[in-house]
């Protein structure tokens, strides 16, 4: 019976060092989605020369959810303007949109750290803008990537080696 219970310590720990690694992984793809975004959000503006509500519309085709259903819903408010802000406008949008989609405090900071810096009417501006938020979202993926391979191994064996441990007090 103890060896069983054993096994189970052991499986558990070292399970519990992968969930903590895919807990990481989904934070770098997260990062990894909020880049696209912002680059689509670029070309549209650069090259088709659309106002942001429209590249907003495009853009919500383009990725995936809940990105873009918080761009197509901005959109919409954008285009029945009531002299509201972007940033209140997107601050009610993803209000609505949190409870649908089950945001969680990682995904709801980084929603509305992107709209902080584009909330600019000129083209120059909103670019600027766009490229510092892309830079600063680029240097988080290589610290993310960075650790990730650091502690990868790391994790796996420290929780193997704490089950270990939990079987020699057990015996």
């Amino acid at each position: 019976m103890k060896w069983i219970a054993s096994i189970m310590i052991l499986i558990g720990a070292t399970g519990f060092g992968y969930s903590e690694i895919e807990e990481e992984k989904e934070k770098l793809q997260l990062l990894m989605q909020q880049d696209k975004l912002i680059c689509l959000l670029q070309g549209e503006i650069e090259h088709f020369h659309r106002r942001l509500s429209d590249a907003f519309l495009c853009v919500s085709k383009k990725v995936k959810i809940p990105y873009g259903v918080l761009l197509e819903k901005v959109s919409e408010r954008m285009k029945q303007w009531k002299g509201e802000d972007l940033q209140t406008i997107w601050r009610e949008e993803l209000q609505g949109i949190e409870q649908q989609f089950h945001i969680n405090s990682e995904l709801h900071k980084a929603l509305y750290k992107l709209v902080e810096n584009i909330n600019y009417e000129e083209y120059t501006m909103q670019m600027k803008a766009l490229g510092y938020v892309r830079e600063e979202i680029e240097r988080e993926i290589t610290g993310r990537r960075e650790k990730l391979e650091q502690n990868q191994k790391w994790m796996i064996g420290f929780c193997s080696l704490l089950g270990v441990l939990c079987v020699i007090v057990l015996l």
